[in-house]
């Protein structure tokens, strides 16, 4: 008898990429359970600011490695949705590209608007809002990283669905400025030309040009 040999519906790197995911989680869970509990009421309560508030920092690790796991599930996402795209089968390489373009793009986001604190001496203002952006943009995308670890678990990856869970994540991240803006609003006014000039430029033109100018 010919044994018939199948390719598998995932790669090994999906899996070892969400295994690291999910360690990140259990790590977090572990070093402090009611601060990552907090956390994720804190769109609903200020539990998160009043306990954690004082002492959150971009540079804590908790941060950082919130940080990590969104950028890791982003690019999966990104590299996925290439792979549909494109002929290109190298999906390691893929991947690859998707974080060094999230990446490069944060860079030069984040460049930018220090650059425009240090101009107009908003050192102070540019922590701020550098913490909230931070904070809500974990806060919002984290259901995208959970949706992605369930789609694999039931393979229900394809272009369909790729563009939803990409469309979703938009309207997500839009929510998490929207809602940083509100926040910075209480700390300092801000005109309706910034609010446009930061929402269109530095976010949603990029992610409407991966969802709409890419021809699937």
């Amino acid at each position: 008898m010919i044994e018939i040999l199948r390719e598998p519906p995932q790669s090994t790197l999906t899996l070892i990429l969400f295994l690291v995911i999910v360690f990140i989680y259990i790590l977090l869970y572990n070093d402090d359970s009611r601060r990552l509990r907090y956390f994720f009421r804190s769109l609903f309560n200020k539990q998160y600011q009043i306990n954690y508030g004082r002492q959150s920092k971009v540079s804590n690790h908790f941060m950082v490695l919130l940080s990590l796991s969104s950028l890791l599930s982003a690019s999966f996402l990104l590299s996925m949705y290439l792979e549909y795209c494109s002929k290109y089968n190298t999906y390691s390489l893929l991947f690859l590209y998707s974080g060094l373009i999230i990446v490069s793009f944060l860079l030069i986001k984040w460049s930018a608007l220090f650059i425009m604190s240090f101009l107009f001496r908003k050192h102070k203002l540019f922590q701020e809002f550098s913490l909230l952006s931070v904070q809500y943009t974990n806060l919002f995308f984290s259901p995208i990283v959970f949706a992605s670890i369930y789609m694999y678990l039931i393979e229900a990856y394809n272009q369909n669905s790729l563009s939803l869970l990409l469309s979703i994540a938009l309207s997500l991240l839009v929510l998490a400025k929207m809602k940083v803006l509100i926040r910075m609003r209480k700390v300092e006014g801000l005109g309706c030309l910034y609010i446009i000039l930061y929402l269109c430029t530095f976010e949603i033109v990029p992610f409407l040009w991966l969802l709409i100018g890419l021809n699937c």
